[in-house]
């Protein structure tokens, strides 16, 4: 699932996620949620720990494909 899917399914802004994920701001979350730009391993791990396992890194190579027209991965 992407970031901003679980976001908005979960009703979580982007800036509340940035606090839960600790020195993060929410322009990062912003970017990574438009496929600007990819989180840190350690990040990747906290997203996963907080979504529960519903994000992961390759939710975001997925979504990076998709948005910069990728047909196979």
């Amino acid at each position: 699932m992407y970031l901003e899917k679980w976001c908005h399914l979960t009703n979580t802004s982007r800036r509340s996620l940035a606090r839960k994920l600790g020195d993060i701001s929410a322009t990062s979350v912003a970017r990574w949620t438009n496929s600007k730009r990819f989180p840190k391993p350690k990040d990747l791990i906290r997203i996963i720990k907080i979504t529960d396992g519903a994000v992961t890194p390759n939710d975001f190579v997925e979504q990076w494909a998709e948005h910069h027209g990728e047909k196979e991965i």
